[in-house]
């Protein structure tokens, strides 16, 4: 992977863009759960790798992530 972005944050979760080796773009995520004394009751991550030349919609993927709850 190539050319990651700077952290940047979303109600509560983080995430960084970049791109694939095969010129795919990507984001990057990890979503807290509740917090506790000791952290969090679970932390959730994930990637998404967009075939090349689809932009990434940061609109979309920003509901996705809000959308993803641990069952």
């Amino acid at each position: 992977a190539v050319s990651f972005s700077d952290k940047s944050h979303h109600n509560g979760s983080d995430y960084v863009t970049f791109s694939s080796r095969d010129g795919e773009e990507c984001i990057g995520f990890r979503k807290p759960g509740p917090s506790r004394s000791t952290g969090y009751s679970w932390v959730m991550g994930g990637v998404l790798c967009l075939p090349k030349g689809t932009p990434l919609d940061q609109t979309s993927f920003f509901a996705f992530m809000d959308s993803v709850q641990l069952k």
